[in-house]
């Protein structure tokens, strides 16, 4: 869901794929030389989403819709995870907070803003997450699921043609 400032409409269908990657440590079982449940991380990304339509004067009667460009965001991320079981490809849960920069609807240039997001997964094969990225007047907020490469490759190009195709990955937005 694309949620913009006030004078663009109202909220809005949108769609995102990106490339994460990351890695993750435990520090007590570093320590301490046991298994701990806890484990901390540094993430970074890059994510397309589509271009939405909006109407200013979606209010009042008579109102012009018009799009806006695609949008390209870099996010970078502390995770914080919590490991549900003792195995190397266990369930667990991931919260993860940190900067992130992408354009703001109408205003040209890009902005800092903050990208937080809630995950469970399934050791590194996959995860459903929600997330949000928050800069002033615009806010995206996804549900999704990401996986490793290999079984997300299908589904991935299926995506990205789907987008091609309705235009939201050319350079000038739909």
């Amino acid at each position: 869901m694309h949620i913009p400032r006030g004078d663009i409409g109202v909220s809005l269908p949108y769609t995102q794929f990106g490339f994460r990657g990351g890695l993750t440590a435990r520090p007590v079982t570093m320590l301490r030389d046991r298994w701990h449940p806890w484990a901390i991380g540094l993430t970074a990304g890059w994510v397309r989403g589509s271009g939405t339509v909006g109407n200013p004067t979606s209010l009042s009667p008579g109102g012009t819709d018009r799009a806006t460009a695609h949008v390209d965001m870099l996010r970078i991320g502390m995770v914080n995870q919590l490991w549900l079981a003792n195995k190397r490809n266990a369930f667990h849960l991931d919260f993860t907070i940190g900067p992130m920069r992408g354009p703001v609807t109408d205003i040209p240039g890009f902005f800092w803003g903050t990208h937080v997001e809630l995950a469970a997964g399934f050791g590194g094969w996959g995860a459903l997450f929600a997330a949000g990225d928050f800069r002033d007047g615009d806010t995206h907020v996804t549900f999704g699921m990401r996986a490793h490469a290999l079984p997300a490759a299908p589904v991935a190009a299926l995506v990205i043609l789907g987008m091609l195709a309705g235009g939201a990955l050319s350079g000038g937005g739909m």
